[in-house]
């Protein structure tokens, strides 16, 4: 899942889920061409994250 649809089912936008890669939060794997790769493992720690009360 590429981040587009991550941001579209309510999580954060694409922004802040490049702030949470760049603070260690998120990992997603990475497409042989590069793009980030979100899957299902990204979008439960984004709900942690928001249910944790970090800034979204």
């Amino acid at each position: 899942m590429d981040a587009d649809p991550i941001a579209l089912i309510g999580t954060p936008g694409v922004q802040m889920l490049r702030y949470y890669e760049a603070e260690g939060l998120l990992a997603p794997a990475r497409t042989s061409s590069g793009y980030r790769d979100y899957g299902p493992a990204e979008k439960d720690t984004v709900e942690r994250i928001k249910t944790l009360g970090h800034p979204a």
